[in-house]
């Protein structure tokens, strides 16, 4: 008896997926909103303070980010499961997250509250957990346009095609620099004897085009093909490398 074809219903939901990245999202927000109060209580005043906060928090954000979506990961694998609502689940709480953004500034607005840039900053990248979860789970997934299902693509081979060479050159002098001469003046010997003098002089020094070497463009082009529907999908970039001096 021939088995029946699978059609989309017949995978399974991605539940674990939906449940570490909720879970996740919610880890992050809360962790970076404890380490921002740790922040905040050591206190701000000035610019340089806010300028500081600033890049501690956004640094805070990228390693945090970092951490869960190794975290993430694991939990995608490499089993096929249905994905239209999963993307759309993530679309819409990526935009929830937004909208606690800017709901937060017009509370703080509305009360009264007196906030800076660095409690902006830590607000909005609190709200941007989310999508920045969201693009990590779609790294990892990638849903087919045509099937929908999660999973599903697997190289299927690629090509490489030249766009050209050249030869690129970079300009160098074209500046002036200051020379030091050092000479000696014979005066009588009851005039203290021979005297040493030294003169700075500028000189030009002239531009001059110096080659860098010849470069190859090359645009490489990467296949990947739905193991359920067959679409295929290409990814191009343009790499150039040096190939000779």
């Amino acid at each position: 008896m021939k088995s029946k074809k699978l059609t989309y219903k017949d995978y399974p939901l991605p539940i674990r997926i939906a449940v570490a990245y909720v879970v996740l999202c919610l880890v992050g927000i809360v962790a970076y909103d404890w380490l921002a109060t740790q922040v905040l209580a050591l206190g701000v005043e000035g610019f340089a303070d806010i300028f500081v906060g600033v890049i501690v928090m956004l640094i805070a954000f990228i390693v945090e980010w970092a951490i869960l979506t190794l975290i993430l990961k694991p939990f995608c694998g490499k089993k096929i499961y249905r994905g239209i609502g999963l993307y759309r689940a993530t679309i819409i709480i990526s935009i929830f997250g937004i909208v606690g953004f800017i709901g937060m500034i017009v509370y703080l607005k509305i009360a009264n509250i007196e906030y800076h840039f660095l409690n902006f900053s830590i607000l909005l990248l609190e709200g941007l957990m989310p999508l920045a979860m969201t693009v990590s789970l779609r790294f990892f997934t990638r849903r087919c346009n045509c099937c929908g299902l999660i999973n599903t693509f697997k190289h299927h081979g690629g090509q490489a095609r030249s766009l050209g060479k050249e030869r690129k050159y970079h300009n160098e002098g074209g500046y002036y620099k200051e020379v030091k001469t050092t000479g000696t003046i014979e005066r009588p010997w009851y005039n203290g004897g021979n005297m040493k003098i030294e003169a700075s002089t500028k000189q030009y020094v002239p531009q001059t085009k110096v080659s860098d070497g010849v470069f190859e463009k090359v645009q490489r082009t990467i296949n990947y093909r739905c193991s359920v529907c067959g679409n295929v999908v290409a990814k191009t970039y343009t790499t150039e490398n040096k190939i000779s001096d």
